[in-house]
């Protein structure tokens, strides 16, 4: 084989190889949509397409537009369940272990959140963390209604001083104060 032909074939096995990498990275890659609800489950949904509802509560992310039709054919992957607390409380207290002396959930909304194709029942929690130095710290979550795993946080974490004006006092040296 001569140089110019051994050239040529690892050019032609480049670009083969570059052009199957290209396909590939431009191909849609199928989204996982987790468990496939059941037809009886399914059909517990009470869609009010008029006021952009599922049973009873509002419907958020779906495409300006669209949201009729969306709502059609709306199929929600998780349903409401009251131990979605009691797993994010676990949740916490996995994490934080001895450390969390106090934790206050403060439930703000409820509603169906349309996220990457996927629709869930969600909820919106204000978290209340209390160390066991006294330091609080407060932030906001948005909760998966079925387990109570966290899909989406914000609220920069503020930890507050327990007497935040121990901070400011100009401490004296007791040299130059004799009574």
């Amino acid at each position: 084989m001569t140089r110019r032909s051994l050239l040529l074939s690892s050019i032609l096995v480049a670009l083969l190889l570059g052009g199957a990498a290209l396909y590939l990275s431009l191909r849609p890659v199928p989204v996982a949509t987790g468990p496939t609800p059941s037809p009886k489950a399914s059909a517990k949904l009470r869609v009010d397409v008029d006021r952009l509802q599922v049973n009873g509560l509002r419907v958020v992310g779906l495409a300006p537009g669209r949201e009729r039709d969306q709502l059609r054919t709306l199929s929600v992957v998780n349903r409401p369940s009251p131990e979605w607390e009691e797993g994010l409380l676990s949740t916490f207290r996995a994490q934080g272990g001895q450390a969390i002396k106090q934790m206050n959930l403060k439930k703000v909304d409820s509603f169906v959140w349309i996220h990457d194709g996927l629709a869930l029942f969600v909820e919106s929690v204000i978290v209340s963390l209390k160390g066991d130095q006294n330091r609080e710290t407060t932030f906001r979550v948005l909760v998966d209604a079925q387990n109570g795993k966290i899909l989406q946080h914000w609220d920069q974490p503020i930890v507050e001083s327990p007497n935040p004006r121990e901070n400011f006092r100009i401490k004296l040296d007791p040299r130059y104060h004799e009574e």
